[in-house]
C-alpha cells in the first residue's frame, strides 16, 4: 500500500502557466494553470509571489482556489516592494506539489496611491480639483477646472510607470440666496430704512441701512447667506426724495394798534394749518401784543414746509387835539416807537 500512495503522488503535477513580465502593484489577473491527478479530499491550489530576487523561501500567497479549474484570480498586494526579479508559481496542499515558476522574471512597478480634495462652492463658482500621488493625471471632466450647477462627482485616474489608479473627488454645490429689498420715496430732509431679506448679512452701497439722502439714489444690496453664497447680481432699492413746497407768508399789515385785524397769508399749494388751528391759505388775526404765527403747508405728496410771520402791534396811545392849528400835542409819551394816525 505504501508503495501504491508513493507511485499516485509520483504523477502529479501542477504547472504554472505564463504571466505578462510587466505588473503593477495593487493589480488584479487570472493566472492559467494545469494539474493533473487524483489530489487528496481538502486539497487547495496556492499561487505564491517569491521576492525580489526570485526566491520562494518565504513566498506570499496572492491567490487561492479549492476546486480545480484551471485559473485562479490573483491579486498583487500594494504594499509589496517594486523590483525586477519576482517569480510566481503554483502548489498544491494535499499533497504539495511545488508547481515549476512562470520562468521568467516579473518587473513590479508600484501602482500609484492617490489622495484628492472635494469641496463645496457657490453656484457660479468653479472649483480646481487637486490630486496628489501620481506622474500624470486625467480627469472625467476633461480638465481640473470644473464648474458645476448641481452636486456632482469626478474620476481622477493617476499614472505613474504605466500604472494606474483611480481616486474620486465630490464637489458640492451651493444656490445662492434671492435677496429682496424694499424701495420706496421719502420727503426732502427725511430717513428711509433699507430692509432686505433672503441672506444673513449685508453690505449696502450707501454703508447703512438708513439713509437720508437730498436727490433720489439707488443703492445697491449684496445679501450673503451662512454658506458664504452671495447673490450673483446686486439686488438694487430704488428711493425717490420729493422736495419741500416753497411757501412764503405775509401779512396786509405789518404794524397793527392794539385792537385792529391783520390778513396773514401764505402761498403754495396743498393743505394748511395755522397754529390757530385754521386750515385756510389766509387767516384774520387782532393780537393784543406783537405775535408771531407758525404755518405748515402740505402738498399732494405728503411733504410739509412751514413758515414764521411776527405780527407787530403798537400800543399807539391817544393824542389830544389842542386846536385848528396844525400843531398836536402830545402827552407825557414814554420813549419809544409810535404810530399816529391823523383823522380829519
Amino acid at each position: 500500500n505504501h508503495y501504491y500512495n508513493h507511485l499516485i503522488e509520483l504523477t502529479l503535477s501542477v504547472n504554472t502557466g505564463t504571466v505578462n513580465t510587466n505588473r503593477c502593484t495593487n493589480n488584479t489577473f487570472y493566472l492559467q494553470y494545469t494539474a493533473t491527478g487524483a489530489f487528496d479530499s481538502g486539497n487547495s491550489f496556492n499561487v505564491e509571489l517569491s521576492d525580489v530576487t526570485g526566491s520562494f523561501a518565504s513566498p506570499l500567497i496572492i491567490g487561492t482556489e479549492t476546486i480545480y479549474s484551471g485559473g485562479i484570480m490573483v491579486t498583487i498586494p500594494l504594499s509589496i516592494l517594486p523590483g525586477s526579479g519576482y517569480r510566481i508559481r503554483v502548489v498544491s496542499t494535499l499533497p504539495v506539489i511545488k508547481g515549476n515558476d512562470n520562468g521568467t522574471d516579473i518587473n513590479l512597478e508600484a501602482t500609484p496611491v492617490l489622495s484628492v480634495n472635494s469641496g463645496t462652492i457657490c453656484s457660479g463658482q468653479s472649483f480646481t480639483i487637486i490630486p496628489n500621488g501620481a506622474i500624470s493625471y486625467t480627469y472625467s471632466s476633461g480638465t481640473a477646472i470644473v464648474s458645476p450647477t448641481v452636486n456632482n462627482t469626478y474620476l481622477i485616474t493617476g499614472a505613474s510607470n504605466g500604472c494606474i489608479s483611480s481616486v474620486i473627488s465630490t464637489v458640492a454645490v451651493n444656490s445662492k440666496p434671492l435677496v429682496t429689498v424694499n424701495s420706496g420715496s421719502i420727503c426732502a430732509g427725511q430717513t428711509f430704512t433699507i430692509v432686505p431679506n433672503g441672506a444673513d448679512t449685508y453690505t449696502i452701497s450707501g454703508g447703512s441701512f438708513h439713509v437720508n439722502p437730498i436727490t433720489s439714489t439707488s443703492y445697491s444690496i449684496t445679501g450673503t447667506d451662512y454658506n458664504g453664497c452671495s447673490n450673483l447680481f446686486p439686488t438694487i432699492c430704488n428711493l425717490i426724495v420729493n422736495q419741500l413746497p416753497v411757501i412764503t407768508a405775509s401779512t396786509n399789515n405789518t404794524l397793527l394798534c392794539a385792537g385792529e385785524t391783520a390778513t396773514l397769508s401764505v402761498n403754495g399749494t396743498g393743505t394748511y394749518e395755522w397754529n390757530t388751528n385754521e386750515t385756510t391759505s389766509s387767516i384774520i388775526v387782532s393780537p393784543d401784543t406783537t405775535t408771531s404765527y407758525t404755518v405748515v403747508v402740505t402738498d399732494n405728496l405728503g411733504c410739509s414746509a412751514t413758515a414764521v410771520i411776527t405780527q407787530s402791534v403798537s400800543v399807539c396811545l391817544d393824542i389830544n387835539e389842542l386846536n385848528n392849528n396844525t400843531g398836536i400835542n402830545v402827552k407825557d409819551l414814554p420813549q419809544g416807537l409810535y404810530m399816529i394816525k391823523l383823522f380829519v
